[in-house]
């Protein structure tokens, strides 16, 4: 044990608590999986604990809630691709860089086990789920606990939705301005004024026809970039890629 964590480095810091569950697991061997998503890992490393327990229930998955939490901002040990994960320790878990996944061999009482993890496992899945049994079934949680709205990052919708107001505000101040000089415009000119605003209404609702109706109509069909705003200005203007 001493030469074992005399060669892992160890490491001990605040982080933020994400995921919980806890998952039947009647055979000793399993497998964690974390995969590249998009060519890149959700976070280059994670923290994660195990913990065996007598019973795989939502009941027991909440009576240690807190002690798993505290594990997780404990020390940890740095573990690297291919080291078993043992129950009863907090890993540092390092993702291969130069590989499109990292897997880890997990140890199991063969009654059950809770995990705790710095984020939600799910975000490192792209083709395989994150824990496996030996034949390579999927093992999905009995119960899952997920972070408290008091540890995830608060939106500032106040400053969002006050911004929006100003804007409007100061966009429907600018409309009160041009009211006299138009008004003036439209009296010398009304035919003018009234074939031109129709031509604008016009423009405006076959814009919205092909760039925004017609287009979602389709899908959102990619034929020749990744992003929908290159796509719907391709179809919107039916350019040729030749």
């Amino acid at each position: 044990m001493s030469m074992y964590l005399f060669a892992s480095a160890t490491i001990s810091q605040a982080v933020n608590f994400e995921w919980a569950g806890i998952f039947s697991t009647p055979r000793t061997e399993y497998l964690w999986t974390a995969q590249k998503v998009g060519g890149l890992y959700a976070d280059p490393r994670m923290r994660l604990v195990l913990r065996e327990t007598a019973d795989a229930d939502a009941d027991t998955l909440s009576s240690i809630r807190d002690e798993g939490i505290a594990a997780l901002n404990g020390t940890c040990i740095e573990t690297r691709s291919g080291e078993v994960l043992a129950p009863g320790r907090c890993y540092d878990l390092v993702f291969s860089v130069h590989m499109w996944q990292t897997l880890f061999p997990v140890q199991a009482n063969g009654v059950a086990l809770a995990i705790f993890t710095q984020h939600v496992p799910t975000e490192f899945e792209s083709s395989a789920h994150y824990l496996k049994d030996a034949d390579g079934y999927d093992v999905e949680p009995v119960s899952e606990i997920f972070a408290s709205p008091s540890t995830i990052k608060a939106v500032p919708w106040g400053t969002g939705i006050g911004a929006a107001c100003l804007v409007n505000l100061l966009t429907f101040a600018g409309v009160l301005f041009l009211v006299p000089g138009m008004r003036s415009l439209v009296s010398k000119n009304e035919r003018l004024c009234h074939a031109t605003m129709s031509a604008f209404a016009a423009g405006c609702l076959l814009a919205a026809a092909f760039y925004l109706l017609l287009f979602e109509s389709t899908h959102l069909i990619a034929t020749f970039s990744n992003t929908e705003s290159a796509i719907t200005f391709r179809w919107g203007t039916m350019a040729s890629d030749k």
